[in-house]
């Protein structure tokens, strides 16, 4: 697919950006060497020496248009970044693959919910759209349309009116009015289908019957469609399943277990978990109960998580104040959510569910900064984490499926900006930012080692993260995620062995504007590039998140 997004990026004028180290008065030996093999017409007078002041003097000139870098040219036609590049500094990466990990691919999914109530799966070139990110695993139907999804009936959902009429919402229910039309467990199944992904398929415990689920699973075992998990429920403590109770959800759940083992013997069965990890020392003592006595169910393989893990139970007391805040400030609370994650929510669930029990996550995101580079580092940061903190666990994390929004129809007034894919969808910031994982979790990567060197740290922690892989092809994968200034690249190592500085490279950025309007609001669209670079040319952009495909030794790209 190109887009007007895939044709923003210009040629990366490194020649032009100034490395911290070239305005402090001195070069050492390794940086003379270093800045000969990025900027060899920087020696003016081509005695084989790089002076401070001959790099100063060809900095100048470039700024001023005086004179042309020797580069080879431009793989794609695109704009010049920003002028942030003038004060970039250098990263150093170095990877190393002595311990390869396997990633687990199913972290890479999606709840379906929304697309089914926003009408977008009724469009071509959504489904064009969402295919294209080839996700792993798809949950059906999501949140509070599972209290009411059926296999048969008038269409959509195929919602019964007095089952939805007993909710707090009746008849003007958002799923009623999904009450005909095409059959979306039909729809569902075509696109994880061409997505070549697997269903985490949600039981309907508190309308629904044994034999519904087992015709549901029946269904995508004739298309052949993987079983990645059923979950016996979400949210089953709050709405009108509250009423149930820990008792009665047992008492509901008990006669889908043997039906489960006995004709889906390997689909693991996943129990809904309160969210004692959200919402931190306010969680009930009922809670901690509920978790515990479903721990030792028999055939219980797994929990569920199903919320938004964006700033914890804290998120509602921060949104009055979010649209004061700075971008940087945003995404360091983001970040520091991130880093904190495992010991303020993962050991409580571990405390209830205790060490054998896995993760499904079937929920994450953020409410805020939507269609926003905030939002789309958010996203990368945690897709990051997810893959790390799985290699260093025995993949607690069995299934994590995102939440936010990736699309509008632009057709129907929507107000949110974004990049029209063909005639109608716009693509939003969260679409680019997630796009370039489709790499990391096709089958069979492993995870490697990588470290970032060289660059100025300051209070808002590291500026430049990395995570590499490498396929069975023998090809690696470097992310970069850039939550600061820009930045140049300046050597790659893998196995102590420094790349060329010619090296070509396959390389796919995102990146958007450092500001945008108000929270929640418009924003500029995410600006894209994708294309061939050779190493000394790589620039990674403010709020950027880039992947660099690097062939075998000694091999180039076709």
């Amino acid at each position: 697919m190109k887009t007007p997004a895939t044709i923003f990026l210009g040629a990366i004028l490194l020649f032009a950006a100034a490395p911290a180290f070239a305005v402090e008065g001195k070069l050492t030996p390794q940086q003379i060497e270093k800045l000969l093999k990025r900027f060899p017409d920087a020696d003016l007078n081509k005695d084989g020496n790089l002076t401070l002041d001959e790099f100063r003097e060809f900095r100048r000139k470039m700024r001023t248009g005086g004179t042309k870098a020797s580069s080879r040219p431009s793989t794609a036609s695109t704009k010049a970044p920003s002028a942030n590049a003038s004060a970039a500094s250098l990263v150093d990466i170095d990877i190393t693959s002595d311990k390869p990990v396997p990633v687990n691919p199913r972290v890479y999914g999606i709840i379906c919910e929304e697309m089914f109530v926003k009408d977008l799966v009724d469009e071509p070139e959504y489904i064009s759209a969402l295919t294209e990110l080839k996700f792993k695993t798809f949950v059906y139907p999501g949140g509070s349309a599972s209290y009411y999804h059926h296999p048969k009936g008038t269409g959509g959902f195929n919602i019964r009116p007095e089952e939805v009429r007993k909710s707090k919402h009746g008849d003007e229910s958002r799923f009623m009015k999904e009450g005909s039309g095409p059959d979306h467990f039909e729809q569902y199944m075509k696109f994880v289908k061409a997505s070549g992904g697997e269903a985490v398929f949600t039981a309907n415990i508190l309308n629904g019957t044994v034999a519904e689920l087992d015709e549901f699973l029946s269904r995508l075992q004739a298309e052949r469609i993987p079983i990645a998990s059923v979950v016996l429920g979400v949210e089953m403590h709050l709405g009108q399943a509250q009423a149930l109770g820990l008792n009665g959800y047992l008492e509901r759940i008990k006669p889908y277990i043997p039906m489960l083992q006995t004709n889906y013997p390997h689909v693991p069965i996943v129990a809904h978990s309160t969210p004692v990890g959200r919402v931190g020392d306010r969680a009930q003592a009922s809670f901690h109960e509920w978790n515990q006595a479903l721990a030792k169910l028999p055939g219980i393989g797994g929990f569920s998580q199903y919320g938004w893990p964006e700033f914890g139970a804290e998120v509602r007391r921060l949104m009055p104040g979010a649209a004061d805040q700075t971008p940087g400030e945003r995404w360091r609370q983001y970040d520091e959510f991130t880093r904190t994650f495992p010991d303020r929510q993962l050991a409580a669930y571990q405390r209830d569910w205790g060490g054998d029990k896995k993760m499904y996550m079937l929920q994450w995101g953020t409410h805020l900064d939507r269609n926003t580079p905030v939002q789309g580092l958010h996203m990368a940061n945690f897709y990051f984490f997810l893959a790390q903190y799985n290699t260093a666990h025995n993949d607690y994390f069995a299934v994590a499926t995102s939440a936010p929004i990736l699309a509008v129809n632009a057709s129907k007034g929507a107000r949110r900006g974004g990049v029209i894919y063909k005639d109608k969808i716009a693509l939003l910031a969260s679409y680019f930012y997630t796009k370039p994982f489709r790499h990391l979790f096709a089958g069979g990567k492993k995870l490697l080692a990588a470290s970032v060197k060289g660059q100025k740290e300051n209070l808002a922690g590291q500026t430049v993260k990395a995570l590499a892989a490498a396929g069975p092809d023998g090809r690696k994968y470097l992310y970069l995620i850039n939550s600061g200034p820009a930045v140049a690249v300046g050597t790659l190592a893998i196995d102590g062995q420094t790349l060329p500085a010619d090296q070509r490279l396959q390389v796919e950025s995102v990146f958007g504007e450092s500001t945008y309007g108000s929270v929640g609001g418009a924003s500029a669209p995410a600006k894209t590039f994708t294309g061939k670079r050779e190493l000394r040319k790589l620039m990674l952009e403010p709020w950027s998140l880039t992947v660099l495909i690097i062939p075998m030794p000694g091999k180039d790209f076709d």
